[in-house]
């Protein structure tokens, strides 16, 4: 008995490690010429770490002198 409690437990915490939560990416677009911050965007969808983090990091670049970095809340 003590081994399919153990085994149900087991199971219960890696669905819930593994469902998708809400994130947030937080976008900062700055001027590499004099350093200023030119705006700040947030995004918010439902995923799981390693796949928010793909797409939030996906988000970033540079055109010009402009710089863009996010990061995953």
């Amino acid at each position: 008995m003590k081994k399919v409690l153990f085994t149900i437990g087991v199971c219960g915490m890696l669905f819930f490690v593994s469902c998708k939560k809400e994130r947030t990416c937080t976008c900062v677009t700055t001027d590499t010429s004099n350093n200023t911050t030119v705006g700040t965007t947030k995004a918010t969808f439902k995923s799981s770490k390693k796949d928010g983090e793909s797409t939030c990091s996906g988000s970033e670049g540079s055109a010009g002198t402009y710089r863009t970095t996010c990061t995953l809340d």
